[in-house]
């Protein structure tokens, strides 16, 4: 889901309407600095800052907590509490859908560190086998190895040749005063083709031991970015061995890299090609970089992440415990009535939770055994997602519950529910944005 400026100003906007702006007496926020927050947001997202975005909500949160009653100390520090649980449930959906986001993140694992990729969020589960053929490559010439400090011998006068590729021709040209050495004349090739503009190919000139050579790559892998060498006036190319119609072999010049696609099959597939190393597949849902030939077929696995899934698990349990600890050394009718749910909502699923490694003592606190929650989401992920985020989840029933306690404790400390629902919704605009990288 993409919230783009517009959208998230608009629920600020919102936010602003339902607060009173900056004349409403219980809010103290104005658009002006709310604006800046959002400016401030959109530059620390681009810089991945999470840390500072973290302090930007508990300033709207906090202004949020001082339209509280005075009297009301211990709904806030409640209210506060609480936030924490419904922004740990929301990692597990979408605001506008109910749908869930976490769960759609993917992470590619190989059999050969050949071939290496990634999976967009949504990607299809799957697993084939790829075998890479023949990886994309640059043409590359070389000229013959001439003397780098002795004269050259080309002679004086303009030097015209041509460079072809993809149907493109290039006219270059040099001027020669016939006084150049081997290494000043291979330089002067190379800076006729490095200053057209266009060209595809780069120049250089190495020089070893006192023998210079000029290396002509060009820019772009793949059969179609093949180029061939052609003297027009002159025989400038041919004498200095620059040449596209033989290969290199020792002291002469030539081909040295022929210009090829990469050659890969899946499964049982038919060969197919690519004028790059890197693979678009199915649609474009999962990118593979090949770095090597295989010697066979390479299994390739598109699965859930399990990083940010057992993060989000681990987050979210922690903020369980902690909103029940806070509930049941607090008692009151309103968190009695929370506590009592939010217990309830896991003895229900206490055997599923128990499958994937969430277990509870007595009336206490929830545990986590990483190792059985890690092997569940790795083999089990559609069957940790319900446990934890289907119709009847632990995450599903801990928010609905959280979010009847958060109104009910609004009323009671005085909030306005309204400001605290469109807050809410700012909220969760931007911790989506700012959790799965998208560009706002």
């Amino acid at each position: 889901m993409i919230y783009p400026v517009g959208n998230l100003i608009g629920l600020a906007g919102s936010y602003l309407s339902a607060t009173g702006g900056p004349t409403h007496n219980r809010l103290p926020v104005t658009p002006a600095t709310l604006r800046a927050s959002l400016v401030e947001y959109t530059a620390l997202l681009s810089r991945s800052v999470s840390a500072n975005l973290s302090a930007w909500f508990l300033e709207q949160q906090a202004a949020l907590m001082a339209s509280a009653r005075p009297d009301a100390s211990a709904h806030r520090q409640a209210l506060r509490q609480a936030s924490v649980l419904d922004g740990a449930t929301w990692l597990f959906f979408d605001r506008d859908t109910g749908q869930d986001t976490l769960w759609q993140r993917r992470q590619v694992t190989t059999g050969d560190s050949a071939v290496s990729g990634m999976a967009h969020s949504g990607a299809a589960r799957r697993a084939f086998g790829l075998t890479v053929n023949q990886l994309a490559q640059a043409q590359q010439v070389r000229s013959d190895n001439l003397a780098a400090d002795d004269l050259a011998g080309a002679g004086s006068g303009t030097q015209q040749f041509q460079l072809t590729r993809e149907a493109q021709t290039f006219d270059l040209s040099l001027e020669l005063t016939g006084a150049e050495t081997g290494q000043q004349l291979l330089q002067a090739v190379a800076g006729a083709v490095n200053n057209s503009a266009g060209i595809g190919v780069r120049a250089s000139v190495t020089v070893t031991d006192g023998t210079a050579a000029l290396n002509l790559t060009a820019i772009s892998t793949g059969a179609a970015a093949a180029f061939t060498l052609t003297d027009v006036s002159g025989t400038l190319l041919v004498d200095i061995g620059l040449r596209t119609d033989r290969t290199a072999t020792g002291e002469a010049g030539g081909i040295t890299a022929q210009a090829q696609d990469a050659s890969y099959t899946i499964d049982s597939g038919p060969a197919q090609t690519s004028s790059d190393n890197t693979l678009d597949l199915f649609d474009g849902s999962v990118v593979l970089w090949l770095g090597g030939v295989t010697d066979g077929p390479v299994t390739v696995t598109v699965e859930s992440a399990t990083p940010p899934i057992q993060g989000g698990i681990d987050g979210f349990v922690a903020a369980y415990n902690d909103e029940l600890s806070f509930l049941q050394d607090n008692p009151s009718e309103i968190t009695d009535q929370a506590a009592e749910r939010m217990s309830r909502a896991v003895d229900t699923l206490a055997s599923a939770l128990e499958q994937i490694g969430i277990r509870r003592n007595d009336a206490g606190p929830l545990t986590i055994d990483d190792d059985e929650l890690l092997q569940a989401v790795t083999s089990r992920p559609d069957r940790v997602q319900s446990i934890i985020a289907g119709a009847a989840g632990l995450a599903t029933e801990a928010r609905q519950v959280n979010r009847l306690f958060l109104r009910e404790l609004a009323g009671a400390s005085g909030v306005d529910r309204n400001a605290l629902s469109h807050y809410s919704t700012l909220q969760d605009a931007v911790l989506l944005g700012m959790l799965f990288d998208l560009q706002l």
